[in-house]
């Protein structure tokens, strides 16, 4: 997280989805870096951002698959779509947001709730780091 917000990295092909997301997070909290593909979106995760928001639809590759690259480097992730995938984001354990009936609100508690649950689990792993160094010490 930035010293105002979160580093928050779009990947959206449609130019409408990504002019909403820019509007409704770019103000002074947030550092936004974008990407209209899936080559441009895999190649920024090496930034490590606090978040990714991607569209499901990147040509021939999908937002669910630059999700999970970035699950995988620890960066909670959030896919925006048609309903048609939801079921299957959920399955994977991606938060999914419908493209249908989107609004910045929806955006923002997404996000929120993604960061929070990443810093949960940074913060379980960092107690059982500790109580695992702790009785190999003693």
């Amino acid at each position: 997280m930035t010293e105002c917000g979160h580093k928050i990295l779009i990947v959206a092909h449609t130019p409408r989805l990504a002019g909403a997301l820019v509007s409704w997070l770019g103000d002074s909290r947030n550092d936004l870096v974008y990407a209209n593909s899936y080559a441009g979106g895999k190649a920024q995760l090496t930034s490590h951002p606090d978040v990714l928001i991607t569209e499901i639809k990147l040509g021939e590759y999908n937002g669910l698959q630059l999700a999970l690259r970035g699950q995988a480097a620890g960066i909670p992730a959030v896919v925006v779509g048609p309903n048609d995938f939801e079921h299957e984001a959920e399955q994977l354990g991606v938060t999914f947001l419908r493209s249908d009936d989107l609004q910045s609100d929806d955006v923002a508690l997404a996000i929120d709730r993604v960061v929070e649950h990443a810093d949960g689990r940074q913060a379980s792993w960092s107690t059982w780091e500790a109580a695992a160094s702790a009785s190999v010490l003693h």
